[in-house]
This record gives C-alpha cells, sequence and structure tokens, in this order.
C-alpha cells in the first residue's frame, strides 16, 4: 500500500507539474501571439508608411522634373533675351557712329553753305 501511495503522490507530483507547464506554455503562447499580432500590425503601418513615402518621391520626382524643364525654358528664353540684347547695343553702337557722321557731313556741308553764303554776298 505505500508503494502504491507513493506512486500516487509522483504521479500527482508529475500531474501538478505538467499542469503548472502547460498553462506556463499557454501563457507563454498566449504572449507569443499577442506580441505577433503587435508585429503584423507595425509591419501593415510601415507599409502604408512606405507606400506614402514612395507616392511622396514620385510627386517630389515630377515635380524636380517639372522644375528642371521650367529652367531649361527659363535659361532658353535668358540666352535668347540675351542675344537680342548684344544685337540692339551693336545696332545702337553702329546708329550712334552713323549719327557721328552725318553730324561731321553736316558740320562741313554748313562750314561749306557759310563759305559759299560769304562768297554770294561778296559778289
Amino acid at each position: 500500500m505505500g508503494e502504491l501511495q507513493a506512486q500516487k503522490q509522483r504521479q500527482s507530483q508529475d500531474n501538478d507539474h505538467l499542469q503548472n507547464t502547460l498553462l506556463t506554455t499557454q501563457e507563454a503562447l498566449t504572449q507569443s501571439r499577442s506580441a505577433h499580432e503587435h508585429v503584423v500590425l507595425q509591419l501593415t503601418e510601415l507599409k502604408q508608411m512606405h507606400q506614402a513615402l514612395e507616392q511622396r518621391h514620385g510627386h517630389g520626382t515630377e515635380s524636380l522634373a517639372e522644375a528642371q524643364t521650367n529652367l531649361a525654358v527659363t535659361e532658353r528664353e535668358r540666352s535668347l533675351l540675351a542675344e537680342r540684347l548684344t544685337h540692339t547695343e551693336t545696332q545702337l553702337s553702329e546708329l550712334a557712329t552713323e549719327k557721328q557722321l552725318i553730324q561731321q557731313d553736316n558740320a562741313g556741308l554748313s562750314r561749306q553753305l557759310a563759305k559759299l553764303r560769304v562768297e554770294g554776298s561778296r559778289s
């Protein structure tokens, strides 16, 4: 009887130990599932953030391309205006030279006219 009692007691202790192990394992499993759900939620949020960043990057790339195009157009317009300005300045310089020559011719003609008048009034 004593041996049977000892065997029963060992089985009871083993059973208690197994139940404690089962409870501990179930708690660990519950915590693991909760942590897994949390990680899945974080992963979903990160994927959404990544997608939003990709969209922003795409919009930024488009905006940059548009700005570069606008800059190229503006630079071309500036270049054309600079060419026109140079051409206009050249024309202005040529006109100033022509004006000076005309004024010199005019002065010469005025002197000749005055000389002819003086000579005509003597005669």
